[in-house]
């Protein structure tokens, strides 16, 4: 369906985007399990590596899938208030990313907001059936706490002084 046509819906699109996240967050989670029980170093990395690959997928940039979900959201509002609310979680997260030292996160969360900013007119006049109020929570939800599980393997893994996780603390510091 991701390939051979267009999604009709804004349910369908954030369908399609969370998916590819959704089955490396299973592998990850499946390496991490499998890494605290054998301590093999190789197996932690494949985990860590495999969240930061699916964390940038995430990222809330248009072609990548979570720029993919972050539009269907906001253009279902219709309404600017909906910005309103991006701005609030465009600022929490980029709070968090700071905190964390991820410097790398927060340029690419300015990036989502102004490709958003600047794209409002041509996606919100697109004729495809938007998220109900529902539809949007669970989406916002599903994202968010994909993300945070992703992010909380990463830190755990680079906490862990795991060798190898060190050019992905400096990945994301730069």
């Amino acid at each position: 369906m991701a390939v051979s046509e267009r999604a009709k819906t804004h349910w369908q699109e954030v369908f399609i985007s969370m998916m590819g996240p959704v089955f490396g967050l299973g592998m990850s989670l499946v390496f991490y399990i499998l890494y605290l029980i054998t301590n093999n170093h190789f197996i932690g990395l494949v985990a860590a590596y495999s969240a930061l690959l699916n964390m940038f997928n995430l990222l809330p940039i248009y072609h990548l899938d979570g720029g993919h979900v972050v539009k269907a959201i906001v253009f279902s509002l219709k309404r600017y208030w909906g910005f309103v609310i991006l701005m609030i979680l465009s600022a929490a997260g980029s709070a968090l990313a700071f905190l964390a030292g991820w410097y790398f996160i927060n340029f690419f969360i300015l990036i989502g907001f102004l490709d958003l900013v600047f794209s409002w007119k041509r996606f919100s006049a697109q004729p495809i059936e938007p998220l109900n109020k529902y539809g949007m929570i669970f989406s916002l939800v599903w994202y968010l706490t994909t993300l945070a599980i992703f992010s909380s393997i990463i830190l755990i893994m680079v906490n862990s002084e795991l060798p190898g996780t060190e050019l992905i603390s400096a990945i994301l510091a730069s």
